[in-house]
């Protein structure tokens, strides 16, 4: 399970420094710029991979050095500020009020190249709640967050896996993909798919490299309801339990054969239907793979059915056996062999008797041959 790793590599916090946002116009309260800039250094703190550098750190730098605290610098000015406060970014604002309405520009800076790296706007009635949700949203655009989950998206390196995605506090959350990996081969195994606090939850795709694949749904990191592609070309469309087939499902062959019914620890338990690629099938019940109990078997071609029980795969019990004349035999198996007085009818009519021996004739009286 995902969430049981332990994390041994993952991306430095990148520290931020945010500067006070400029207003060219000056048609803006330094109460509203304090509520923009303190959203913008409120997500960033609390953004896993992003840490605010320390405000009055960064305006004692910014007197100290003349730079203008606003967000009025240019690519040296902000070379240096990189350089003076050890950050990887400045984030720079520029807002301006517009008939009731702020609209609020935000880009993060790259302090080695000086570009930005992404720009965000948007505009928002000049109420303090309103200014402050829209700035919320903005960082969490800027600082790459899902905003309906609050996901980062990012890379993550366990112990033998990579994850490409999105992800919260540190482990996978939400849409992803997970390398599962021998000697930094990141291709053996992967799943693409839902994450949820770590483990694989909702729909995702499991890949083999040999060619196998699982794609469905998973709860609690394991395989629940999809469908399973073998290398050899089978395929099972149908439950799982523990990552095993449980439940109702369907197999099917490469040479036409398919199996409709129940299954438990990956075996055919329950009723269920075998369906031949030559139009025979069996109806009945399962047991380890096995038929076990009253079943019938459907030989199409001949239009015969034996209805009887079976004893882990073996005939075994009272069976009836019918022909496409009219004929059927009444009698016993014991393990697979008939035994005993076998009754054959025609039409109802009792209309001969045959005895058996450990599945041999030892007594004929007028009874036709189904074999």
């Amino acid at each position: 399970m995902l969430s049981a790793l332990s994390l041994t590599t993952i991306a430095q916090n990148k520290s931020v420094a945010i500067l006070n946002p400029l207003d060219r116009g000056g048609s803006v309260s330094s109460a509203y710029k304090m509520i923009v800039r303190s959203s913008f250094e409120t997500v960033a703190s609390v953004t896993q991979g992003y840490e605010a550098f320390d405000r009055t750190a960064l305006d004692a730098i910014m007197s100290e050095h003349n730079f203008q605290r606003s967000g009025a610098v240019n690519d040296a000015e902000i070379r240096q500020i990189g350089q003076m406060a050890g950050v990887d970014y400045v984030l720079v604002t520029e807002v301006s009020a517009e008939d009731g309405y702020l609209v609020v520009q935000a880009k993060i800076l790259n302090v080695v190249t000086a570009k930005y790296d992404r720009a965000v706007d948007d505009l928002m009635e000049m109420t303090p709640p309103k200014v402050k949700e829209g700035c919320t949203s903005l960082a969490q655009k800027l600082f790459k967050i899902n905003i309906s989950t609050g996901n980062l998206k990012g890379e993550i390196v366990y112990y033998g896996k990579k994850y490409v995605g999105e992800y919260k506090d540190g482990i996978p959350n939400g849409k992803g993909k997970l390398y599962y990996s021998t000697d930094d081969n990141w291709n053996r195994l992967t799943y693409e798919g839902n994450f949820v606090n770590g483990i694989r939850q909702g729909k995702g795709t499991l890949t083999w490299k040999d060619g196998g694949k699982y794609d469905g749904e998973w709860v609690n990191d394991n395989m629940f309801n999809g469908t399973y592609y073998y290398p050899n070309g089978n395929k099972y469309i149908g439950y799982f339990l523990d990552s095993k087939r449980h439940g109702k499902g369907t197999f099917y062959w490469t040479n036409g054969d398919k199996y409709v019914g129940q299954w438990a620890n990956n075996l055919r338990n329950g009723k269920g239907i075998i369906y031949y690629s030559d139009g025979t099938r069996f109806e009945g019940i399962f047991k380890d793979d096995k038929r076990n109990g009253y079943g019938v078997y459907y030989y199409n071609s001949k239009g015969w059915e034996h209805r009887g029980n079976w004893t882990m795969g073996v005939k075994n019990g009272q069976f009836k056996e019918y022909t496409s004349n009219g004929y059927w035999d009444e009698g016993m198996y014991v393990d697979g062999k008939k035994e005993g007085k076998w009754k054959c009818y025609l039409d109802y009519r009792h209309d001969s008797t045959v005895h058996y021996k450990n599945g041999k004739q030892v007594f004929l009286h007028r009874c036709p041959s189904i074999f």
